[in-house]
């Protein structure tokens, strides 16, 4: 059973960076490229967005399914096959993974445009994740 206080805690984290980001809303490419401050609260708060997201499932596979997994990509393949996430989902959930890896690895060449469409169209899906997360889990939080 997964511990209920660490998932709770991340979806409360998780809300928070989401109503962060849509402080920001609309923001443009070219802002982005004139102004690092801006660039760092973004990228930074959808980094910890898609984490929470992850630490949410991970921590759901290993004390529930009994699961292993290496990557990230597997644990969207896992929270899938186990019926939290839809087909869809999934795709979204392999589209946040990488975004994360770029913005944990491949940080000094990120697409700017990739990172304003996130927060003026995608930051809703963030919240479909918590949503999923906190039902899963018996939590009322959102």
């Amino acid at each position: 059973m997964p511990d209920s206080e660490r998932l709770r805690r991340h979806l409360l984290a998780l809300v928070s960076y989401v109503e962060q980001l849509k402080t920001n809303v609309p923001v443009s490419e070219e802002a982005l490229r004139h102004n690092p401050d801006l660039r760092w609260i973004l990228e930074r708060g959808i980094y910890l967005c898609i984490q929470n997201i992850l630490d949410s499932f991970s921590h759901i596979i290993s004390a529930d399914f009994n699961e292993q997994w290496e990557t990230y990509a597997d644990v969207a393949a896992l929270i899938q096959q186990h019926d939290l996430i839809s087909k869809e989902q999934e795709e979204i959930l392999h589209k946040m993974i990488g975004v994360r890896n770029r913005l944990s690895h491949d940080y000094m060449n990120l697409d700017y445009d990739i990172l304003s469409d996130i927060v003026n169209t995608n930051l809703d899906d963030f919240l479909i994740f918590a949503k999923i997360i906190a039902q899963y889990s018996g939590l009322h939080l959102l």
